[in-house]
């Protein structure tokens, strides 16, 4: 089998994994579960998402989602993040704060898996690797700083402030993927 055949199931085992490892609280305290919003459960005065059950039709529609879309990223190249942070949120359930959190989890394999599939091809008119390491290594730093401040961000702003953000992020990337995909339609 080969290694492109093999993607749909690392996708999908990355997923279920990152979705099973994360154990994604909503940092809100509790005595008991009552005081906790639904799919979530009281642990150690804290309230704690539930793990991942395949038995609800909302868990298995909302994995099989991040499934796909993790397929479709891959495919096209892109993180996906778009997609996974309103899945997350939405049909199974996790606050703004953990679905941002799980769905950096769940693009880390998709950009190792396309890194893998890419790194030794070459370009189609130069002579050149098709990825341009030297861009790369000049938008490092800048990605590096970028993650540093969302995640301190994501550690002091209030939960509605997180919700704005996430909707004025995802508007402007709908929208322009919305117009570049357009173009490339007419072309």
């Amino acid at each position: 089998m080969k290694f492109t055949q093999k993607l749909p199931l690392i996708l999908l085992f990355s997923t279920l994994l990152a979705s099973g490892l994360v154990q994604a609280s909503t940092g809100l305290s509790c005595t008991t579960d009552d005081d906790c919003t639904s799919r979530y459960y009281c642990s150690d005065e804290e309230c704690v998402h539930e793990d991942p059950t395949f038995t609800e039709p909302l868990d298995l529609i909302g994995y099989l989602f991040v499934f796909l879309f993790a397929v479709l990223a891959t495919a096209a190249g892109v993180g996906g993040g778009v997609f996974f942070v309103p899945i997350y949120m939405l049909l199974l359930g996790f606050e703004p704060k953990s679905a941002v959190a799980l769905s950096n989890i769940t693009i880390c394999p998709s950009l190792i898996i396309r890194f893998l599939l890419v790194y030794r091809r070459r370009h189609p008119s130069k002579n050149s690797p098709l990825i341009d390491y030297d861009i790369a290594l000049l938008f490092s730093p800048c990605i590096i700083l970028g993650t540093v401040f969302g995640v301190l961000l994501n550690r002091i702003l209030p939960t509605l402030a997180i919700l704005v953000l996430i909707a004025v992020v995802l508007s402007i990337s709908a929208k322009k993927t919305f117009q570049k995909g357009l173009n490339l339609f007419r072309r």
